[in-house]
């Protein structure tokens, strides 16, 4: 007999939804800076539209776990967790934003760790992505022992936060040691900013999971 899909199941599937996109963006973001030197503005320009046209399914995501929240009663805690995510699909797609006003040589001073702050990105969001799918697992009935798998994958969403929070400002520096054009300069500063700031929303959005799955384990 199939099971009757309530708010709450509802909820999930767009909270899964969203943080899909989350994943596309960030991996739009690393593609386009691998390929920065040889891509022409309209390439930029077309890639920036993706990345806008995705965050703004996003957003609509998040409206539809509010009017499920505020109408038909379900957990608050997705609305917290979706803000968090939604903060991070913002960040990428400003960053996405930042990348196609470089000038034509595509050329980066902080090419090597604003990359790295990317890859850093990319896993977090695989963790986070898995630390959601973990919790709609547990919501529906999954074994409690992948409750210790999800607060492993939060650890490592608050690891990601410390090591971006390092590279940036080892971009940072690297952008103060160089003689950098002041237009150039302020572009990568604001990549490297908005790309921290997208760690430290997947953090939260990790510790909002835990916090609800533990809170829900003790009152069970």
């Amino acid at each position: 007999m199939a099971r009757m899909q309530t708010a709450s199941d509802q909820v999930l599937d767009f909270a899964l939804d969203h943080a899909a996109l989350v994943h596309d963006l960030v991996d739009l973001i690393e593609a386009a800076l691998m390929r920065l030197e040889a891509s022409s503005p309209a390439q930029r320009q077309a890639t920036r539209d993706r990345a806008k046209k995705w965050e703004s399914q996003a957003d609509r995501l998040v409206n539809q776990v509010r009017t499920l929240v505020a109408r038909n009663g379900a957990d608050m805690i997705w609305r917290q967790v979706l803000v968090h995510a939604d903060d991070a699909a913002d960040g990428l797609e400003e960053v996405m934003f930042n990348i196609s006003l470089l000038p034509a040589d595509g050329r980066l001073v902080a090419r090597e760790p604003i990359l790295r702050l990317v890859r850093q990105l990319v896993a977090g969001v695989e963790d986070y992505v898995r630390a959601l799918a973990l919790t709609v697992h547990l919501h529906r009935g999954a074994a409690r022992e992948d409750v210790r798998d999800l607060l492993t994958l939060v650890d490592q969403l608050r690891d990601m936060e410390h090591a971006t929070d390092a590279i940036e400002r080892e971009a940072m520096a690297c952008l103060v040691a160089a003689p950098t054009e002041p237009r150039n300069l302020l572009i990568e500063h604001e990549i490297a900013s908005n790309l921290e700031a997208v760690g430290d929303a997947l953090m939260h959005a990790g510790f909002t999971l835990s916090d609800h799955v533990l809170e829900a384990r003790l009152k069970g």
